[in-house]
């Protein structure tokens, strides 16, 4: 992954929500937060701010009373049927 540092801050932050949601779509089951953190490098509170943002938008759910998230139908479509 691009380090944030070298790109602009708005690219920067697009990068994280991108990997977490690539976390979330790559593992078999919903991770925590700090699974998240863990497998992107990105600190926790980095991962909340996205993950609260994500939520909000519709592209994560979080699973109570555990915590998990997991990516929603809406982020699968992300990358599915946008032809380069």
């Amino acid at each position: 992954m691009t380090k944030p540092s070298d790109r602009s801050a708005g690219f920067a932050a697009i990068d994280r929500a991108f990997a977490v949601i690539s976390v979330l779509e790559s593992i078999d089951s919903p991770p925590t937060a700090s699974e998240i953190s863990t497998t992107t490098g990105l600190c926790m509170s980095t991962i909340l701010r996205q993950l609260e943002s994500l939520q909000v938008t519709g592209y994560v759910a979080r699973m109570k009373p555990e915590m998990l998230h997991a990516a929603r139908d809406l982020s699968t479509q992300l990358g599915g049927g946008c032809p380069i």
